[in-house]
C-alpha cells in the first residue's frame, strides 16, 4: 500500500541529495500546486529555509525576495514555475533540475540553459518523470532537446491593444507628436504594418471619441490636439500607465494578506470556497492559517507546517504543440519498429533513461501495444475506449 504523496517523498530526498555541494539549485515544476508541494517535502527533510518558491500567484515583493536570495547565494533550492525561465537575472546557477515532464521544447530549452551559464560550462538538467507515462515522455523530449526541434514562433501583429498602452505611457513624459510615433512602430515586428491611420483611430479612442458620440460621459485617457497631431497626458494618464498595464486577464483571483495588510500572494476562487477559517496552506513555502474570508481577500496568519496543504489552482496545464507531438510520433515509431523486433530496450537507453526508468517505460509500451495491437506515431492515432462500473 503506497502512503499519500510517497513519489514526493521520494522526489525530495533525492533532490536533497543532489543539492549536497551546490551553491544554488532551481526546481522547475509544471504547476503552482507542485511548486508549493516539493518546497514543503524538501523543507521536512533538510530543514526550514532550504526551499523557497517562485510563481504567478506570490506577491511582487515576496518574489523579489527570493530572487534576491537566490542571486546572492543566500537560498539553496528555488521550486519555480514557468515565472523563472525569462526576463530575470539568477546569477550563478549550478544545477537545474525538472520535476515532471515539461509542456514545451522551447521552455526546456530556457530552462536548461539557466545551468552553467557561464563561458566555457555546460549546461545540465536532470529531469525526474513521476509516473510511468512521464517516464518515457521525459526521454522523448530530451531527445527532441537534443536534436534541436524547438517549436514555431508565431508572434502576434497588429496588437492595438498594446499599441494603446504604450501610447498612454508615453503620453506621460512631455508628450509626443504622431510622427514620433511612426518612427518607433517599425522597430518592433508586432508593429511594422501599422498603419498611420489605425494610429489615429486608437488614439481617438483614447481620446473618448467613441462614447462622446454615445453621449457617455467619460474621462480622456490622453489629450489629443488631432489639429497639429500632438499628444498629451495629465494625471488619469499616468495612473492608468501604472494600474492599468499588462495584457494578463484578471482572473478573479483572491489577494492573501497578513493581518497587517502586507499582501502574500493569490489563490484561486474554488480553493477560497471550498476553505474554512482555521485552515492551513502553503504559500512561498510557508504556511499559513486562514483568520478571515473576505469579499476579495483572504487573511492569514503564519502558522506551523502540520496539517498545510497546498492550494489549487484551475488551467495550469498547457497543451502540446502539433511540431512537438509530430517530433515524438516519429521517435514512438522508431520505438514501435524496435518493439517487434525485439530490440526496444537497446533503443530506449539512448534517450537517456536511466535502467530504471527504460524499464519502466519498456513495461508501459509493451502493456499499450498488448492492449491497441500499435502505438500512436506522427502518422497513426489510436483512439481507446472503456467502460467504467455503471457499464456505460
Amino acid at each position: 500500500l503506497l502512503q499519500k504523496d510517497s513519489i514526493w517523498h521520494e522526489l525530495a530526498g533525492t533532490v536533497v541529495d543532489l543539492c549536497k555541494g551546490s551553491r544554488s539549485v532551481i526546481a522547475f515544476v509544471e504547476g503552482r500546486a507542485y511548486a508549493e508541494k516539493l518546497a514543503y517535502h524538501v523543507n521536512q527533510l533538510a530543514g526550514e529555509g532550504f526551499a523557497r518558491t517562485h510563481h504567478g500567484s506570490l506577491s511582487k515583493e515576496q518574489r523579489f525576495e527570493v530572487e534576491n536570495d537566490l542571486r546572492n547565494g543566500n537560498l539553496r533550492l528555488l521550486c519555480a514555475t514557468s515565472s523563472m525561465e525569462l526576463g530575470i537575472d539568477v546569477g550563478d546557477i549550478d544545477q537545474v533540475f525538472q520535476i515532471g515532464c515539461p509542456r514545451s521544447i522551447s521552455s526546456t530549452m530556457q530552462r536548461l540553459g539557466r545551468a552553467g551559464h557561464n563561458p566555457n560550462r555546460i549546461s545540465v538538467m536532470h529531469i525526474f518523470p513521476r509516473t510511468a507515462t512521464e517516464s518515457l515522455y521525459c526521454g522523448l523530449t530530451a531527445q527532441v532537446v537534443r536534436n534541436g526541434e524547438l517549436e514555431d514562433s508565431h508572434p502576434p501583429r497588429l496588437c492595438l491593444d498594446v499599441l494603446a498602452q504604450h501610447l498612454v505611457s508615453m503620453a506621460v513624459g512631455d508628450g509626443y507628436d504622431l510622427d514620433d510615433v511612426m518612427a518607433i512602430l517599425p522597430r518592433a515586428y508586432p508593429f511594422k504594418t501599422v498603419t498611420r491611420e489605425e494610429v489615429q483611430d486608437v488614439l481617438c479612442m483614447l481620446a473618448g471619441d467613441y462614447e462622446h458620440e454615445r453621449n457617455i460621459p467619460v474621462r480622456p485617457r490622453i489629450l489629443y490636439d488631432r489639429i497639429h497631431e500632438h499628444v498629451d497626458g495629465d494625471s488619469y494618464s499616468r495612473m492608468l500607465a501604472i494600474s492599468a498595464g499588462g495584457t494578463i486577464p484578471d482572473k478573479g483571483l483572491y489577494a492573501v494578506k497578513t493581518e497587517n495588510g502586507v499582501k502574500l500572494g493569490e489563490v484561486d476562487e474554488e480553493f477560497v470556497f471550498e476553505a474554512r477559517i482555521g485552515d492551513k496552506f502553503l504559500l512561498g513555502a510557508f504556511a499559513w492559517q486562514i483568520n478571515n474570508i473576505q469579499k476579495d481577500t483572504v487573511v492569514v496568519a503564519q502558522s506551523s507546517m502540520y496539517g498545510a496543504r497546498p492550494p489549487f489552482y484551475k488551467a495550469e496545464i498547457i497543451g502540446r504543440r502539433l511540431q512537438t507531438g509530430i517530433a515524438f510520433g516519429k521517435i514512438l515509431g522508431r520505438l514501435s519498429n524496435a518493439l517487434e523486433n525485439d530490440t526496444l530496450l537497446q533503443e530506449l537507453h539512448p534517450l537517456g533513461l536511466d535502467d530504471t526508468c527504460a524499464q519502466i517505460a519498456l513495461d508501459l509500451i509493451k502493456r499499450q501495444y498488448n492492449a491497441t495491437q500499435g502505438l500512436p506515431d506522427d502518422r497513426t492515432i489510436v483512439i481507446e475506449h472503456f467502460r467504467d462500473e455503471t457499464g456505460t
